[in-house]
């Protein structure tokens, strides 16, 4: 994996992404694009809700879990804005499992992903085990 030396929010997003297959091989990550704009016919287009997480992942066997990327603060990083808390509660009241890791201040770029995609494996284990049929 390349490392960058202060990687935006979007260069992490990215890392993770395509770290997520290789350390946990029944796991796929998606960006989520968003698209807002007002296109040359004159009309607006806009594709997603408003706080939605950047990237959702799918696990073999169908659990989804929601990811909110955030970058250092050195990186620019923005504070949580009200619609992605909104998001998060509404994946909360719906059982579906939500991460927002941070990068932290000084923090490698690599590290960082690392530490992402752990806990992401944590979550998605907690999450299988729940989920097990008890016998």
């Amino acid at each position: 994996m390349t490392s960058l030396p202060h990687a935006s929010e979007g260069d992490l997003g990215a890392m993770f992404a395509m770290a997520v297959p290789l350390a946990i091989p029944d796991a796929t990550a998606f960006r989520r694009t968003i698209i807002r704009g007002k296109m040359a016919a004159g009309w607006y287009a806009r594709a997603n809700l408003p706080g939605q997480a950047d990237y959702w992942v799918l696990v073999k066997g169908g659990l989804h879990v929601e990811v909110e990327t955030k970058a250092a603060a050195e990186s620019g990083n923005k504070a949580v804005r009200k619609a992605q808390e909104e998001w998060r509660l509404f994946c909360v009241s719906q059982e579906i499992p939500y991460m927002r890791p941070k990068a932290l201040r000084g923090e490698d770029p690599n590290e960082t992903v690392r530490r992402w995609v752990d806990e992401l494996r944590v979550l998605i284990e907690a999450r299988l085990t729940l989920d097990r049929p008890r016998a």
